[in-house]
Order: structure tokens, then C-alpha cells, then sequence
């Protein structure tokens, strides 16, 4: 595929080629185009010899076209060279002479080329030609390239490289060409460069194809996109817009055309090319399709013989079926011989296709038959039984009848001879129908095809017989025969020596593409064809797609043509508009200029007498055209003054005697009897025998020139007075050397020079503009015109060395935009001394006020009493929102009053006091926020006394004020709660000493008589369960109200947090924190109560398993790894296990609280036992705490430790003291402070009572 993509590549690179060089001869400009189009001449014969050895016959002639492509290839960088060198008008340096050189060294390589067998300077080694496909390629990789080859190679690299240098010189210096052109050629002659290069320098590998033709190609593409889009090589460099419309736009008509050519060309070329293609693809596709199926066939006949063969050698010299076969013809009534023989036939009968086996002796008579059948022996059977039997061999007969209307056979005959004497005992004659498997086999195609067929012939009396049925025609097995004379039938040339692909017609009379080839070991032959139909049906279509695709593609292409011609016409239409607008403005343009400049123009037909004026020399000399015709002499006697006149009149006489342009300046009388001044300017044009012919002349009104050149001397009068008499020290100074030129005495009074010593430079100290303390820079910056003037204000030392401050401004004495070298500068300079200490000193004030403003929390402005702001601080817009980009001069105060009576009454106060003091304002910020804010301000006077501005501080209290409400409400509402949990309190206590009391009477009471216990014991009991009752409804009446607290709090947190300032928050938090702490201690307490009235039931519990599992409990598992947990082996003990886990959930959980401000908590438990009890201790290295005062430890709400360092409620311990004292163990703590705590606690061995 790759090669036609190429060759096609190639189809359209010569098209382009060529179609530039008919392009170029068709241009007007020969010396250009001509040598442009013999460089594409030389490319396109370059392409063209390319192709022409790629499809030459043999692989000498692909060699001799390849010598030739090599000989053109050599004069092409010539040609380009010459080409860029006229085109880009290097010329000067290139004669004939040079030109002619230039074409040596391709000459010699003409020769040495043509000469190359007897002339090894080319090459020592031709290179080798080798068939790719259907085409033949050069291998240049094989040539031994000789110094020729070289010298060659790198003249080609040199033309291209001086090549590409006369472009950029002209691109980056010249610039004759534009530069889109002149990047183009650029492009084309660096990529043929790199083509040359690519190959030889970096030693690539061979290329299949030549790098340099796709080189020259992609120049040549290069060339038609330039001659498309800029005119190339109509175009050169100073020639100018000669060609006229109407030729422009032939030239484009032909352009297009050429266009259009070239590409219906190549397109043609490549459908054609893809067509060959894949007709080739589809001839190579079917016709290896045929081979593949007919090698198939051919295998699998050769298959099916040998093994009906391999059956065959079952009977044949075997050894134990003859001895059989020999005692059965001794005995033919021998039942079991019979049967075993039957047997013997039957293990072969079983496959499809044998459909009779017959055993037959040695005088022709049927012994035996599988299937058994009363039918005679057929008669070809009998006739080949002698010499079977004489061959001594299997014989495979050929497809056969038996009768005229019987089935086709075959039949394979095996001799069965004795094992004495090797006597002839019979042969097994096996028929087998082909029609089980051989026929469909044969008839099957591997594919779907409607025409595809498969037959087996063979040659029989002369003729070609078909031994096997065919898809068009029925029972043709041994009865369609061909005769040898019909050689274009593919059967014919099957059984005629044939081999492979054939074409002829067939049975059908179809014209077919066929595989002939015999059958190994047979006389057969296998035909397989299929119809060209078939096989050009998608040929067919392809073509028919290519040609409608191809059709499409120039439709569009000669459309897309039209569009560009159309719209290039109208570019063309739309610059002859514009062009004619450009010279119609440019008209205008010209009168108007004329108007400005007070220019008119007058001519004088020397033959003719006449005078012709324009409208401007009316204008100027203030006379009317239609009432006034002017003569040579019209303009002179516009001049009342005689003298005037004559020397005018000399003027011109010796200009015309000289024949050069003459001039003069004159004034004349306007009709209304003023003065005016006009200069004029004439030359004479002479025929070629110096006869005068016409002069032409100008007049220029100077009117104004003259009167301002009078007023400038008028001015420069007065300029000189005013400069001697001036208040302030006057210079001027040269702006280049800045030496002075002139001075006045007030600039001699500051410095206390005298003239002469300032402008002599005599005086001690100066020395050029060092006086002024100028700096150089600032000169260069003013004389360069970046800047109009220097302004400089500083002290200077005067010549008696007192220090005196003045202000200097130095600025150009010339016009912007002057070429004048005597460039001076007029220096000005006033004494501000007193001025500059007072200025000094108001400065340092400004500056203290403006930074205590600023600086300054509070908003402080100054504004008009009608509340105009003239200036604020940074404080005061952030206190209003009022945005930056904000002018002072666009704030009002009054706009952000809420209320107007408001500020009425206090604009009144302050006119009336002349002071406010902590006024309160309701106000709308620039954003529309309402805000409260503190005002205090005083009213400044005029000189007049009368009210002049205001000037004040503000502070924003919305935050004060609001959290002030927020701290009131915050405060009413936390006393209610406060209230409320003193009520709770209260209520639990009274709860807890009724409690106390009612346990005290129970215990006086079990003092009392023996015989009054029962009844004090229901009594007992009565009354717990009325305690029990009345706790748990206190506890519940005591709990409501926390959760309503606690909720309600919740819902001020989360809600209204926002509005809530930081105290605010903090309060809430409070009232949260102490519901929580008055919940867990009602649950503490109740646990508490609980302990003394729960019955003990005792048990035996693990110690060891119960502290592990209290402390996975209460530590979650991410956080068990931060704890040293140890807990030592445990005795076990007997107790109640729900009071003995909550003595260990409170000792653990207090360990863990304690022991968590430090970096490595570790708890440790341990245990022991004795005879009477057993000891359990848990220690911790926590906060610990003061020994002295481990006697509280155990006592109710008693607490070592603020609340708000460690959360509980002192009840815990209390209830561990009241279950050990019921088990009648013992309970102690001890502790250090920062250091730990250890609690012990002991348990008796022996059960303890309840109670």
C-alpha cells in the first residue's frame, strides 16, 4: 500500500511541478520566470524519471532512469540559486561568466555519471536494484559512492546554503520582499537541504524511497501555496504595480485553472492508483483463496485414500484371515468358520461409506458378503479378479458402475493368497460409495461464495471426464465430458501439465478464475474456480465508490475554486474602491493643505499668452474670479512700489536666462488698501532645443510670518525690560555647556555675584550650572524632551557663605519639536528663606496631627456644617462603610443620620453651644447597616465669627449596647436558673437528711424490745417503700426542670450564637455545665441510696476479669494504648458482684480522671490474701493530693479538687465506703501531690450478713 501512496505522492508533486513551470513561462517577467521555470522543469523530469524506474520492465532499465534522475538532480540547486539570486536583485555580483561556472561541476557529473562503468569517480559500486512488490527500487545503501559523488554532494549542500542566505539577508536587512514569501522559500529550500543531508550525514539507514524526491516535492508544494497567495514569481523586488487589472486578474483565472488541473489530476491519478489496488488485492485475495482451498482438498483426498488403504491391509498378508479363508473353502459347511469370517468382514463394514464386502475365491464364486445378497458378481469385478490376483497387490479401482443404472463406486481389491505355497486362495473386494463423505467433501467450500465449486477429472479416450456431481449440474460424474481441443477450459489445462492459477471458461460457459493441480498417487486432477463475476462484483462497487468519491472531491474542488475567484474579485472590486477614495481624499487633502498654507499655483503658456490661477491665488491677492483675468505681469502690478517691481522683474529674467528656479518675496495693496506680503516660487520648462515653453509658479501668503516676525521683536523688547526689571533672579543659561549667557540683578543680588563674575565665570565657586546645583540627569532629561521643565527648591551658599533657600524652575527657551544647536534655558529663581522656616515648621506640626489622626481607634472628620466632609481618617469610613474609592468631597454626614429631627436638634446644640459632648447617633452606614454611634464635636469659627466647620470624633457603640442588652437578659435569665437549682439543692438535701433521720429512728428502733421487731419491721419497710417512692419522684421533679435548663440553654448555644457575643457564650456554657454537674449528683445521690437499701447477694466473683473489663469500658479502645493499664493476679473473693463493680468502676474511673494531665498515665492493681481476708490496692501516678486531708476523702461532697480542673460530684467515694462497710471490709487512700493516689480496700473471707 505503502508504494502507491508514494507513486501517487509522486503523481501529484509532478503535476505541481510541471504545472509552475507552465505557470511561470506565462509570466511577464522573463528573467525571473524563466530561470524559475527551468529549475521546474528540472524538478518535474527529476520526478517524472523517478516514477518511470519505478515501473520499468527489468531492473537495467529502473537503473538507467535512476542515472538520469541523477544527472537532473544535480543542475536543480543551480537553477534555485540563480532564481533567489535575480529575484531578490542579487545580481550585481552574478555575470555570465559566473553564471556559466556555476554549471561546471553538474556538467562534470554529467559526464562522470554517463561514464560511470569506465569511470569510477562517481562510484566504485553501483547500487543495487532489488523488486518490491510490482515495482522496482534502487538500493543506493549498496553504492560505494566515489570522490565525484561527494565533491558533488557538497556543491549541492553550498548552492542551497548561499541560497538560504540571500533570503534571510533579504528578511532580516533588505526586507524587498514580504516576509510570508520569503518564509516560504525558506521553508522549500531548507527542507530540500535537510533531504540532501539526512541520508548521507547521519548515516541513516537506506530509505526505501529517495528522501531527496519527497524534498523536492514538498518544495514544490511550498512554491504553489507562495505563487497562490502572493503572486510568486510574478512579483520582484522594485518593480511596482505594472501589471493592470484586467491582467491581474487573467493571471488568477490561469492560476485557479493551473490549480484546478493539478488537482483534478492527481485525484484521477490516485482513484486510479487505489482502484489497481485493490483490483490487485482482489485478484491476490480470491486467487489465494483458491490455492488454499484446493491445497486442502488435495490433503484431504490423499487423507481419505490412504486411509481406505490402511483398511485394505487388514485382509492383505495376513496370515490368520488366509489360514481362516483356507479352512473354510475345505469346509464351507463349517458354521464357525463361517461366522468368524463374518466377523472378520463385519469389523471393517461397520465405517459409513463401504456399503458391500465380498470374499471370493479363487474361481470367481462369492463365498461370502457383508451385507449378505444373492446378487451375481458385478462384471467388472470378474474382470479385473485375474489380474489382481496375478499382481499380487491391492488394487484401488477407479470411479466405476456397476450397471448402466447404478450408483458410482469405487472398489478396493485385496489378494488373499495361502500360507503354503502362497496358492491364490480368493481376494475381499470392498465397494465404497462416494457419496458418504468423498462427494461432499469435495463440493464444500470453506466460504460463503455463490459460484465457488470444487471438481476431481481425470483423462479418459482423449477426453476430460468429470468423476464427481458439480453445484450447476447434476449426475456429471462420469457422464459431463470436455475435449482436449477446448484448451481455454481450466479442466483442459488441468490434465495438460498445468499447475496453479488458470483462467478460461467453464462447463457454464461463465468466463472463471481456477486452481489446477494433480492428486498425488492417482490419475486424478482437482479443478477449483469460482466466476470473475463474483470476483469483480466487489471490484465493481469499489470503483463505482471511488468514482463518485472522486467526482465529489472535484465538484467540490472546482466550486471551492469558483468561491475564490468570486471572492478575489470582489477584494479586487473593494480595492479599486478604495483606491479611488484614496485619490479622491487625497485631493481633498490637497485643497485643504493649500487652504492651510495659503499656497496657490499659477501657469504660464509662453505660446498661447495665457495665465491660469487657482483658486487659492484669488484668495490670496482678495479678488474675484469672474471679475478678474490675470496676466503675466498681473501679480508685479499688485505692488504699487515701483522700485520693488524692476527687482522682481530682474529676478525672473535671470532665472529663465539660467534655467533654474527662482524665488523672491514681495508685498502688495489689497483692495481694502491694507498691506499685504506673499513669496514667491517659479521655474521654467524648456523643449528640447532650449526654447521656453511654459513657466509654473507658486504663491505663498506670508502675511502672517512677517507680522509675527514683527512681533517678535516687539516682544523681545519688552522681554528684555521686563527681564532687567523683574521681582525674582532671571537667568538664561546654554542648556548643552551651562554656562550663562545673561542674568538679571535680583539673580546677582541672591547669590551676591556680580554680573560679570556670574556670566565670566570669575567669582570664586562658579563654575557652569554647579551654581544651581543642577543635576546632570534632569538636563539630559529636559533636553531629550521627557520632561518640559525643572523644578528644584533647596538651600544655596551665597559668596559671603550665608545659606539661602530659594526656588528654582529651569525651562526651554525653544519650541517642542525645534532642531536648534544653540538649545538655552531660562532660569528662574525666588528666595523663599522666611517662607521655607515657616513651611518647615507647619510641616512637623501637620505631620503630629496627621499621625494622632490616624493612628486614632476613634473616627475623626472635619466637615461643613451642612455636613460636607473635607477630610476623615481610615477609622471613621470603616466605622460608616464607606468604601475607599470614595472621594472625601463625596461624603455628606447627613445622609447617614437615621433621624433628621435628631440631627436638627443637634446642629441647633452645637450652634448654641458650640460644643456636643457623647451624643448618641442612630445611624445608616454606606452599606445600609443601622448603627449606634457616639458623637463628640465642636464648631470652629470663620475670621468672622460667624459658624464655619465642624470637627469631631465618633465611636461605634452598636457592640456596647448590644451586648449590654444581651448581659441583662443573660443575667435575669441565669438568676432564674440559679434560682431554680438553689430550689433543687435544697429539696436533694432536705431529701437526704429525711433519709439520714429515717435510718437513725430505724436503728433506735431495733434497740427496742424483742417482741415489738415484727411490727417495727413492716413499719420499716412501709416507710422505705415510701422513701424509695418519694426519692424517685423527687428525683424526677428535680430533673425537669435541669433538662428544661439544659435544653433550653442548648438551643441558645447552637441557635443564636451568632448574636451572642463571646460572654454571652461563655455564660450559657455555665448554665450548661452546672445542670450537667446537678444531674450526675442527684444520680450519685441516688446510688448513694440505693447501696443502703439493696439487699446483698453474694457471690463469687473473679476480681482480675471484672477490673479488666471495667477499664475496656470506660476507656474507648482507640485511647487504651495511651494508659499503662497492669493488673496483677487477684485473689478471688465473695460479695454482692453488682456493689463490688461499682466500687471498681468508681476507683478505676478516678484513676483514669486523675492520672490524664500527665504525658504517660499508668494505673497498676494489685492484690493479696491471708486467713481472714483479702487486700486489693490500685495506684496511679496522677494529680494526687494532700495527705493531710485523706480523712475527708470518704466523706459526702467533699472534694480535694476544684470543679472546674476535674469534673464529679464528691458522692463516689462515698458510696465505695458505704459497700465496703456492708461486705464489713475496710477502706483507705493515701497520696502525694503531683506524685499519685493509691486507695486500698479489704474484703473478709467469711460471708457477711446482710445488713
Amino acid at each position: 500500500m505503502q508504494v502507491y501512496i508514494f507513486i501517487a505522492f509522486l503523481l501529484i508533486a509532478f503535476a505541481t511541478t510541471a504545472g509552475l513551470a507552465v505557470y511561470a513561462f506565462r509570466q511577464g517577467t522573463r528573467s525571473v520566470s524563466g530561470i524559475f521555470a527551468a529549475a521546474s522543469i528540472c524538478e518535474s523530469l527529476v520526478i517524472l524519471f523517478e516514477m518511470v524506474s519505478l515501473l520499468s520492465p527489468s531492473s537495467g532499465w529502473a537503473l538507467f532512469w535512476f542515472s538520469l534522475q541523477e544527472i537532473l538532480m544535480s543542475f536543480v540547486p543551480v537553477f534555485l540559486l540563480l532564481f533567489l539570486a535575480v529575484f531578490y536583485y542579487q545580481v550585481p555580483w552574478l555575470t555570465n561568466r559566473k553564471a556559466f561556472l556555476l554549471f561546471l561541476i553538474p556538467a562534470l557529473s554529467l559526464i562522470f555519471i554517463l561514464f560511470e562503468g569506465r569511470i569510477n569517480l562517481w562510484s566504485s559500486k553501483s547500487p543495487s536494484v532489488y523488486d518490491f512488490g510490482s515495482i522496482w527500487l534502487v538500493d543506493t545503501g549498496a553504492r560505494i559512492p566515489g570522490i565525484w559523488y561527494f565533491v558533488q554532494t557538497t556543491y549541492t549542500v553550498l548552492l542551497l546554503l548561499a541560497g538560504i542566505l540571500i533570503i534571510l539577508v533579504d528578511l532580516f536587512k533588505n526586507r524587498r520582499i514580504s516576509k510570508w514569501l520569503s518564509a516560504l522559500l525558506l521553508s522549500a529550500n531548507t527542507l530540500l537541504l535537510i533531504a540532501i543531508l539526512l541520508p548521507d550525514s547521519l548515516l541513516l539507514k537506506p530509505a526505501a524511497f529517495d528522501l531527496f524526491l519527497l524534498g523536492i516535492s514538498t518544495c514544490s508544494f511550498l512554491y504553489l501555496t507562495a505563487a497562490f497567495t502572493t503572486g510568486f514569481p510574478k512579483i520582484h523586488p522594485n518593480r511596482g504595480k505594472t501589471d493592470s487589472t484586467v491582467k491581474q486578474e487573467q493571471d488568477l483565472i490561469n492560476l485557479l485553472i493551473l490549480v484546478f488541473v493539478i488537482i483534478t489530476f492527481s485525484i484521477s491519478s490516485m482513484g486510479i492508483l487505489s482502484y489497481k489496488n485493490y483490483e490487485k488485492q482482489q485478484h491476490s485475495q480470491f486467487e489465494s483463496q483458491l490455492t488454499s482451498v484446493s491445497l486442502l482438498k488435495v490433503t484431504e483426498i490423499q487423507k481419505w485414500r490412504n486411509e481406505r488403504l490402511n483398511d485394505a491391509e487388514i485382509f492383505y498378508n495376513n496370515s490368520s484371515f488366509a489360514q481362516l479363508v483356507e479352512v473354510y473353502q475345505q469346509d464351507p459347511a463349517n458354521i464357525e468358520t463361517e461366522a468368524l469370517l463374518k466377523n472378520w468382514l463385519s469389523a471393517v463394514s461397520n465405517h459409513d461409506e463401504y456399503d458391500l464386502i465380498i470374499l471370493i475365491d479363487a474361481a470367481g464364486e462369492k463365498l461370502v458378503s457383508i451385507p449378505e445378497s444373492d446378487d451375481p458378481l458385478p462384471s467388472h469385478l470378474l474382470e479385473d479378479f485375474p489380474n489382481v490376483l496375478n499382481e499380487d497387490s491391492i488394487y484401488f479401482e477407479d470411479f466405476h458402475k456397476d450397471s448402466q443404472n447404478s450408483p458410482i463406486y469405487l472398489t478396493l481389491m485385496i489378494p488373499i493368497y495361502s500360507n503354503h505355497g502362497h496358492a491364490p486362495l480368493g481376494l475381499v473386494a470392498i465397494r465404497i460409495n462416494p457419496q458418504v463423505y468423498l462427494y461432499p467433501m469435495i463440493l464444500n467450500w470453506p466460504v460463503p461464495s455463490e459460484t465457488a465449486e470444487t471438481a476431481i477429472i481425470r483423462m479418459e479416450d482423449n477426453k476430460v471426464m468429470y468423476l464427481s456431481d458439480l453445484k450447476f449440474h447434476e449426475n456429471a460424474a462420469l457422464n459431463l465430458t470436455i475435449d482436449l481441443s477446448e484448451t481455454h477450459r481450466p479442466s483442459v489445462k488441468a490434465v495438460t501439465g498445468s499447475i496453479g492459477i488458470v483462467e478460461g471458461v467453464n462447463y457454464r460457459g461463465n468466463q472463471v478464475i481456477a486452481d489446477v493441480r494433480p492428486i498425488p498417487d492417482t490419475p486424478w486432477f482437482l479443478v477449483s474456480r469460482i466466476d470473475k463475476d463474483e470476483v469483480f462484483a466487489p471490484i465493481k462497487e469499489r470503483a463505482k465508490f471511488i468514482w463518485i468519491l472522486s467526482s465529489a472531491i472535484i465538484i467540490t474542488t472546482f466550486g471551492a475554486l469558483l468561491l475564490i475567484w468570486r471572492w478575489q474579485k470582489m477584494r479586487s472590486l473593494i480595492a479599486r474602491n478604495r483606491i479611488q477614495e484614496q485619490i479622491n481624499e487625497s485631493d481633498r487633502k490637497l485643497k485643504e493643505a493649500q487652504e492651510l498654507a495659503h499656497l496657490g499655483f499659477w501657469f504660464w503658456d509662453i505660446a498661447t499668452g495665457d495665465v491660469e490661477w487657482s483658486e487659492e491665488v484669488y484668495k490670496i491677492f482678495q479678488l474675484n474670479p469672474e471679475e478678474f483675468k490675470p496676466q503675466i505681469d498681473s501679480i508685479l502690478a499688485l505692488s504699487p512700489w515701483p522700485e520693488d517691481q524692476h527687482r522682481d522683474q530682474e529676478l525672473i529674467q535671470r532665472s529663465i536666462e539660467t534655467k533654474q528656479p527662482g524665488m523672491y518675496e514681495q508685498k502688495f495693496l489689497r483692495p481694502d488698501h491694507s498691506i499685504g506680503h506673499y513669496s514667491s516660487t517659479f521655474q521654467g520648462l524648456f523643449d528640447e532645443k532650449g526654447n521656453l515653453k511654459t513657466i509654473v509658479g507658486s504663491v505663498l501668503d506670508i502675511t502672517d510670518r512677517v507680522n509675527k516676525d514683527q512681533a517678535l521683536r516687539d516682544s523681545e523688547k519688552r522681554f528684555r525690560t521686563l527681564f532687567e526689571h523683574a521681582a525674582v533672579g532671571v537667568a538664561i543659561m546654554d542648556a548643552e555647556t551651562g554656562e550663562f549667557h545673561d542674568v538679571n540683578k535680583k539673580f546677582c543680588e541672591f547669590f551676591a555675584y556680580s554680573k560679570e563674575e556670574i556670566v565670566n565665570q570669575t567669582g570664586k565657586g562658579i563654575e557652569k550650572a554647579q551654581l544651581l546645583g543642577l543635576e546632570p540627569k534632569l538636563i539630559k532629561q529636559l533636553l531629550s524632551g521627557k520632561i518640559s521643565e525643572i523644578t528644584s527648591e533647596r538651600q544655596y551658599v551665597r559668596k559671603d557663605g550665608t545659606k539661602v533657600w530659594g526656588f528654582v524652575v529651569v525651562s526651554p527657551l525653544w519650541e517642542s519639536g525645534e532642531k536648534n544647536a544653540a538649545h538655552q534655558l531660562i532660569v528662574i529663581i525666588n528666595e523663599t528663606t522666611e517662607q521655607k522656616i515657616a513651611e518647615l515648621a507647619l510641616k512637623e506640626s501637620e505631620k503630629r496631627f496627621r499621625e494622632t489622626v490616624t493612628n486614632l481607634d476613634e473616627g475623626y472628620y472635619c466637615s461643613t456644617l451642612d455636613g460636607k466632609v473635607i477630610t476623615c481618617n481610615q477609622a471613621f469610613r470603616d466605622i460608616l462603610d464607606i468604601p475607599n474609592n470614595v472621594e472625601n468631597s463625596e461624603i455628606s454626614t447627613a445622609t447617614y443620620w437615621q433621624n433628621i429631627d435628631e440631627r436638627k436638634n443637634f446642629v441647633e446644640m452645637l450652634k448654641r453651644d458650640g460644643y456636643v459632648r457623647s451624643f448618641e447617633i442612630d445611624a445608616i452606614t454606606h452599606s445600609g447597616e443601622k448603627r449606634s454611634i457616639l458623637a463628640n464635636v465642636h464648631l470652629q469659627n470663620n475670621d468672622l465669627g460667624q459658624p464655619g466647620l465642624i470637627e469631631g470624633v465618633i465611636l461605634d457603640i452598636t457592640e456596647r449596647i448590644l451586648q449590654e442588652e444581651k448581659l441583662k437578659t443573660a443575667q435575669v435569665e441565669l438568676q432564674k436558673l440559679l434560682t431554680q437549682a438553689e430550689q433543687s439543692r435544697l429539696a436533694l438535701l432536705t431529701i437526704v437528711e429525711d433519709q439520714k433521720l429515717a435510718q437513725e429512728e430505724i436503728k433506735r428502733l431495733n434497740k427496742t424490745l424483742e417482741e415489738r421487731v415484727n411490727e417495727r419491721t413492716a413499719e420499716l419497710k412501709s416507710s422505705n417503700e415510701e422513701l424509695e417512692s418519694f426519692a424517685y419522684s423527687i428525683s424526677h421533679d428535680l430533673r425537669a426542670p435541669l433538662r428544661a435548663i439544659d435544653g433550653y440553654s442548648r438551643i441558645l448555644e447552637q441557635d443564636y450564637a451568632s448574636v451572642l457575643d463571646t460572654e454571652g457564650i461563655r455564660l450559657i456554657k455555665i448554665v450548661r455545665n452546672s445542670t450537667k454537674n446537678m444531674d450526675d449528683l442527684i444520680t450519685d445521690l441516688l446510688s448513694l441510696s440505693r447501696v443502703g437499701r439493696s439487699e446483698l447477694k453474694f457471690e463469687r466473683i473473679d476480681m482480675k476479669n471484672l477490673a479488666i473489663t471495667i477499664f475496656q469500658e470506660l476507656v474507648p479502645p482507640e485511647n487504651q494504648n495511651k494508659i499503662r493499664f497492669t493488673v496483677n493476679d487477684l485473689p478471688e473473693t465473695n460479695g454482692d458482684p453488682t456493689l463490688i463493680r461499682h466500687v471498681w468502676i468508681n476507683l478505676i474511673s478516678n484513676s483514669i480522671k486523675y492520672s490524664a494531665p500527665k504525658e504517660n498515665p499508668e494505673i497498676v492493681i494489685s492484690g493479696f490474701e491471708d486467713e481472714e481476708k483479702c487486700t486489693y490496692t490500685i495506684k496511679d501516678n496522677g494529680v494526687g493530693f494532700n495527705p493531710r486531708f485523706k480523712d475527708k476523702l470518704f466523706n459526702l461532697f467533699q472534694r480535694l479538687h476544684k470543679a472546674s480542673e476535674f469534673e464529679g460530684t464528691g458522692v463516689g467515694l462515698a458510696v465505695v465506703l458505704r459497700i465496703i462497710r456492708r461486705h464489713g471490709g475496710q477502706v483507705w487512700g493515701d497520696g502525694v501531690p503531683d506524685e499519685g493516689a493509691e486507695f486500698t480496700f479489704t474484703l473478709p473471707k467469711r460471708k457477711v450478713e446482710n445488713g
